[in-house]
């Protein structure tokens, strides 16, 4: 199992990707601006997390705490 952050989840390929990892078995935390749009993976389990508009060093910042408070061994791939 991974811990993965997404970004943008609340539509489109962002909640896809997030919906086929919780399926997979992954930990998801789903950030987007709109976070009423995400219930649904919230009802599959995914941690939802609320963003601001161009947040990019605070979306990095969460990655890490939540890599880091998972345990996990760092960041497999950064994508901005």
């Amino acid at each position: 199992m991974k811990v993965v952050l997404i970004t943008g989840a609340s539509s489109g390929f962002g909640m896809l990707v997030a919906e086929r990892l919780l399926a997979e078995g992954h930990a998801v935390y789903a950030a987007a601006r709109r976070v009423e749009r995400m219930a649904p993976l919230a009802a599959k389990g995914a941690h939802l997390l609320a963003m601001e508009r161009r947040m990019y060093l605070r979306e990095r910042l969460l990655a890490r705490a939540v890599i880091g408070a998972s345990g996990g061994g760092g960041v497999e791939r950064e994508a901005v």
